[in-house]
């Protein structure tokens, strides 16, 4: 019979039996909820001290490696950082770090440190080199080696106790979950009310337990991405690293080679030289030095520009390599000059031949932008020991050989000796002394009148450069131009001459005098300047000389070496006003075509022509067709170097249209051309040239003012 005492007997039970139960399951709960933040605290030690080493040892290695005392502070802030972790790990887990493995690991932490110390004191003492070989020797390598096994142990031991940690806790979430269960069933069994406050801490366990499990799972995630990025900071530095040594490489053979051609430089062939004449000396055998040097390569400069220069360059480089034996060696100086070393090569008949095949390789035709080129070297040869004993006397007399290479016409080869010494010193004076002519005022500006065939009237002139020295009176202007226009202090005299013509033009102007025509020579690297357009044009403004009695004079060799080029800037010249003359008409391309393709409006006939007028039948049958050839094309014809009257009777009778030379007149200071213009008739009645009677007043006032 059931007894109602029975039934709450039975329910009293069941309670107890639910708050034993109850109290179970809640104690697993916290001691679950406990151990979390231990696990998460185990995880993120264990990546501090993987994380904190890499960065000890990064900062001391990228310290020897570059220098930067700011390596050594990262150092110093991380340190004591690892030490914390470490300690955080032994509290965390007391038996991680016991027995002679971890004395031995500490043994060695120990000695990283005191290595590392070392290289930083060796770093800031500038011995960076040291401190590299300190940290990359096997001393280090093996404590680092016991070091990191000691460490992956411990960081196994962490990761087996949170391992333990976490499964104990899952343990106690399952204990927890069946004490839930059996609490239910009891709940249902004992009352209703207990059946819902059961339901509800069950709903609440259930979302704790959910929320743990989330937790858990962010960790991991966080622990994931930590460990992403350490590795991708240890990829990172070991990029820089190798781009730093890549870096340093290239800066080291850029020191010891020329960037354009990889050649060898300067330094490292007057290394290689001192190596190979000591070497010489010792074995008793002969070294060549051969100077090696571009003959005009700068007009390829001003021509097509300097990027074609460059592979020009690049081009001769290859081509001197490839006419060298093993034990050769070639460098580039700088600019287009090169430097060959031959050891070993006996008589100047070896020489020879080598100067010979260099020659050769380098006047091959190439390439450049469509277009094929011929470019010539002047090699210059000197001989140990017989031209010199040390490395800077066989490339002085190498240089000096070469320059008389240049002398004899270029495109050849000269073996120095000790005369050229003397020379190349005569020479360098007179390049001083025209340095500093145009300082000085050396320069005088002479000009030769241009007679009309038809009146005889002077209708203008023709500005010429003279040079009168201190010491050695009057230099001719065959012997100080070549070499202004080699050293290219005749772009400064150009400018200086077509300034001072234009000057004396406004002058003449200003007296009163009849217009002339003024002509100014320009020289070939005059032409191709890249100032020379603004030059004239600002010449012109300052002086207020008007630019159709401007008249530029350009020979047909410096127009055919670059046709585009040429025509752009005569055609500028032509916008300007200016009046253009081709000079020395009939020595080189002469031809209708090419004096259609440019906008010229006077040709003149070279003197060479003129000389044997009238009785060479050659001669006569060249200037009539010149003159012919310009009245076709409706240009003014002036005849050069006209000095008989036979010569002027056949200019006349075949239409040329002006003339000068020493028949009427030398060239001559201004003011000579003053008098010459103040006594020239203003008419002339009978229509004849006055200056074919020489007895006639004028002719004779002419020839005396010339004279």
């Amino acid at each position: 019979m059931f007894h109602p005492k029975s039934v709450t007997l039975a329910t009293v039970l069941a309670l107890f039996a639910i708050g034993a139960l109850s109290w179970e399951a809640h104690r697993d709960y916290r001691h679950a909820e406990v151990q979390l933040p231990a696990i998460a605290r185990m995880e993120k030690t264990r990546a501090d001290i993987v994380h904190f080493d890499e960065v000890l040892t990064m900062s001391a290695r990228m310290a020897a490696a570059t220098g930067n005392p700011a390596w050594e502070a990262r150092y110093r802030r991380f340190e004591p950082r690892l030490d914390e972790a470490i300690k955080e790990a032994m509290r965390l887990d007391p038996d991680g770090l016991q027995g002679s493995a971890a004395a031995k690991t500490h043994a060695a932490n120990v000695a990283l440190v005191a290595m590392e110390h070392r290289a930083f004191e060796m770093v800031r003492r500038g011995e960076t080199g040291e401190a590299q070989r300190l940290l990359s020797a096997a001393e280090y390598e093996g404590y680092k080696g016991i070091y990191a096994a000691g460490m992956t142990e411990f960081n196994r031991r962490l990761s087996q106790a949170s391992g333990s940690m976490r499964s104990q806790r899952e343990a106690n979430m399952r204990r927890s979950a069946i004490a839930t269960t059996a609490r239910a069933v009891f709940l249902i069994l004992g009352a209703s009310y207990v059946f819902v406050l059961v339901r509800r801490w069950q709903a609440f366990i259930v979302e704790r337990n959910r929320q743990l499990s989330d937790k858990s799972a962010a960790l991991t995630e966080m622990n994931d991405q930590l460990d992403r990025k350490v590795s991708q900071r240890t990829n990172e530095l070991t990029e820089a690293v190798r781009q730093h040594k890549l870096t340093a490489e290239h800066a080291e053979f850029l020191a010891y080679n020329d960037s354009l051609t990889l050649l060898p430089n300067r330094s490292m062939f007057s290394k290689l030289l001192n190596q190979s004449v000591s070497l010489a000396q010792r074995e008793g055998k002969q070294l060549a030095v051969l100077f090696v040097d571009l003959d005009r390569f700068k007009n390829v400069n001003d021509t097509l520009g300097h990027e074609a220069g460059d592979l020009l360059l690049q081009e001769m480089a290859a081509r001197l390599k490839s006419c060298l034996r093993a034990t050769d060696c070639v460098a580039r100086l700088g600019g287009d000059e090169f430097v060959l070393m031959a050891p070993s090569l006996n008589g100047t008949e070896q020489l020879a031949a080598l100067a010979h095949k260099i020659l050769g390789a380098v006047a091959r035709p190439f390439t450049l932008r469509d277009h094929e080129f011929h470019v010539t070297a002047s090699v210059g040869i000197s001989v140990y020991p017989s031209d010199g004993d040390d490395e800077r006397t066989l490339m002085k007399n190498a240089d000096i050989a070469m320059y008389q290479a240049k002398e004899e016409g270029k495109n050849t080869f000269a073996f120095y000796c000790a005369e050229l010494n003397t020379h190349t010193l005569e020479r360098l004076a007179f390049e001083s002394s025209l340095r500093r002519a145009l300082e000085g005022q050396q320069f005088r500006v002479h000009y030769q009148p241009k007679v009309d065939c038809k009146t005889g009237h002077i209708i203008g002139v023709e500005a010429l450069l003279r040079w009168k020295h201190p010491d050695f009176g009057p230099v001719p202007p065959s012997k100080f131009i070549p070499v202004a226009e080699e050293n290219g202090l005749i772009v400064p005299i150009g400018r200086w001459v077509l300034e001072t013509a234009c000057r004396q033009h406004v002058s003449w102007r200003e007296m009163g005098l009849p217009p002339l025509r003024m002509a100014v020579n320009l020289s070939a690297r005059q032409f191709y300047h890249e100032a020379l357009l603004s030059d004239v044009r600002s010449i012109l403004a300052e002086t207020g000389m008007a630019p159709a009695f401007l008249e530029l004079e350009i020979t047909e060799s410096m127009l055919m070496r670059d046709a585009g080029k040429a025509s752009e800037v005569l055609r500028a010249f032509k916008t300007l006003g200016i009046r253009l003359s081709l000079d020395d008409f009939g020595t080189g391309y002469s031809s209708l075509s090419n004096l259609k393709r440019f906008p010229i409006d006077t040709i003149k006939v070279d003197r060479s022509f003129v000389r044997e007028l009238p009785s060479n039948a050659e001669d006569r049958a060249i200037t009539d067709a010149v003159i012919a050839m310009g009245k076709t094309l409706n240009m003014t014809i002036v005849a050069e170097g006209v000095e008989t009257q036979g010569q002027i009777e056949f200019l006349r009778d075949h239409a040329c249209d002006e003339f000068q030379g020493y028949y009427f007149s030398k060239a001559v200071p201004a003011t000579t051309i003053t008098d010459l213009l103040a006594a020239q008739p203003r008419t002339n009645p009978h229509g004849t040239l006055a200056v074919w009677d020489v007895k006639s007043e004028f002719a004779d006032s002419a020839f005396a003012m010339a004279s």
